[in-house]
């Protein structure tokens, strides 16, 4: 959690930006597999030694913002593409 200059904001002067990691789009995940190595194959639990990939999930960012009260509430790359924005 940040405050912004007032002269980055321009006319959004006052209001406090907050950047929230949980702010994604769980209604369109993206899977994608990755080998296992040995190790992992070896000595995690539950023992699946054959077992040669497993699916991670991600979830994208969401775009969108939350106005609540004087605080700017979003993911940090839809902070990111604001800030850039209005310092453009």
């Amino acid at each position: 959690m940040f405050n912004m200059p007032n002269s980055l904001l321009g006319g959004l002067g006052g209001y406090q930006i907050i950047e929230d990691n949980n702010m994604v789009d769980l209604k369109n995940p993206q899977y994608h597999e990755q080998r296992r190595t040995w190790k992992e194959r070896l000595f995690t639990l539950p023992w699946q030694p054959f077992k040669k990939t497993k699916i991670i999930t991600t979830y994208p960012p969401l775009k969108d913002y939350y106005l609540i009260g004087n605080r700017l509430v979003g993911h940090p790359v839809a902070i990111r593409e604001l800030k850039r924005a209005i310092t453009a």
